[in-house]
Order: C-alpha cells, then structure tokens, then sequence
C-alpha cells in the first residue's frame, strides 16, 4: 500500500534547505561570491525557520511529534538493526529524526553567525551590531558550527544511501521526489491554514533570496576599496597619478 507522507511543501523545504546550504558552501566566503554567499545563507535560514514551524503546525510525519526520539524508540531501533531486521517507518526512522532536528539548529546557527560577521563589518543586519563579540570571534563561530552542519549533512546522506541499498525502490531518497512510502498508514492531507502558510511560506523564502540577489552585500572594506580605485581615474576615464604636490 502506498502511503501520500511527504506533501509539497515538505519536499520544497527539505530541497531549498539542501540547495541553499551546498550553494552557500560550495561558494564559500570569497569576495567575488561573496553576495551569493549571503544570499544562499539567507536563504538556508529562512526555510530553516519555515520547517521549524512546519513540524509545530504541518501534517502528520512532518510534525516534530511524530519524530520517535524517545528513549525506548530509540532503543527498539538499534535493536532492529542489530538483529537486521527491517523495520518500516512511514516519517523519519528515530535516527533520521535527530539528525534532522541537529540539522535545523545548526541552519540557524550557522546563518546567523554568518549574518552576524556582515553586521560587525558595518555592511548590513545593522540589528545584529549590537551582539557581544567581534568579526574575528563570529567568524572563528561560523566555521564551527558550519563544520558541525556539514558532518550533519554528510551523515543523513550516507544514512540515505545505506536506506537506498537496504530497501532499493522504497527508500527515502524515492519518497523524498514522490512524496510515497509502501506501508499501512494514513495519507497526509493539508487544512486550509496549512495550505495558506505553505503557500505564503515557499513564496518567502524564494523572495528572500531574490531580494538579496537584486540587493548584493558587500563588505564595506570592499567598498573602500573600489572607492580609492574610482579617485585615481579622472573625467575623462584615464589614470591620474598623483603629483608629488598632491601628496603633501
């Protein structure tokens, strides 16, 4: 029997999470990527905290009350896999569940970090300047939590290919594209309000990144920077050097 568990707006947020946060590391923090850095990093933040409300208010398996992290769940699972048996899990298997949850809070740390390095640059998120700590100590913050983020990630994919090669054409990797998982269950249906926050929420988050995208930060030492370039050329697009008389 196939079972409807992941609805739309589960599957967008999971893969906008994994694009946003691939793209913001991939480019990294150098200057020339440094807006799409930003922008990706916005991006990661916002469906973080979009999923995050999703599992108080969304359907049934992408509530985080659905998630097995009790103790005894936990237990009975190591067990299952001790023993090889299969188990099926229409949501998230217990394991799957706290990595998830770890993966959400170190969205948000790691955006935020990231958000607080640009506030103490002077080069926006001017509500954040007023956090205790400087650049350097934000930026020694963002490498590690992003470092912890990463192994996260790297975690829940192996997990995923261990899935795919244990149940082949039912795995989560399937049901992550389809939405479909073979068990006995109910189907997820979405109430009018948890239509409306998808919609709104999606549309958000897709803002958020085009906004920053149409409105690049830049660091402010980079502005500096192009700023004493632009007084060494003259009217007429060339070159002024300074006299010696310039310079006194």
């Amino acid at each position: 029997m196939k079972v409807y568990v992941w609805n739309i707006t589960s599957r967008l947020l999971h893969w906008v999470l994994a694009i946003s946060f691939a793209g913001a590391y991939i480019l990294g923090e150098t200057e020339s990527n440094f807006s799409w850095h930003v922008a990706f990093g916005i991006t990661v933040f916002s469906a973080a905290i979009i999923r995050i409300i999703w599992g108080l208010i969304g359907p049934k398996y992408s509530m985080f009350t659905d998630f097995p992290i009790s103790p005894k769940s936990i237990m009975e699972f190591i067990n299952h896999i001790l023993k090889r048996e299969k188990k099926v899990y229409l949501g998230h298997n217990p394991l799957a569940s706290i990595v998830m949850l770890l993966i959400y809070l170190f969205a948000i740390l790691s955006a935020f970090s990231g958000m607080a390095i640009v506030a103490k640059s002077g080069s926006g998120f001017a509500f954040l300047a007023g956090l205790q700590g400087n650049e350097d100590s934000f930026k020694e913050i963002h490498e590690v939590v992003t470092g912890i983020f990463l192994f996260l990630v790297i975690f829940h994919l192996v997990g995923i290919l261990v899935d795919v090669f244990i149940n082949k054409g039912d795995s989560a990797l399937a049901s992550i594209f389809s939405g479909f998982k073979s068990g006995e269950g109910e189907s997820v249906k979405l109430n009018p309000f948890q239509k409306f926050y998808s919609v709104v929420s999606i549309l958000f988050v897709f803002f958020a990144f085009g906004y920053n995208i149409a409105n690049p930060t830049i660091l402010k030492e980079d502005e500096n920077e192009g700023k004493e370039k632009m007084e060494k050329f003259n009217g007429n697009g060339e070159v002024h050097e300074k006299s010696e008389h310039d310079k006194d």
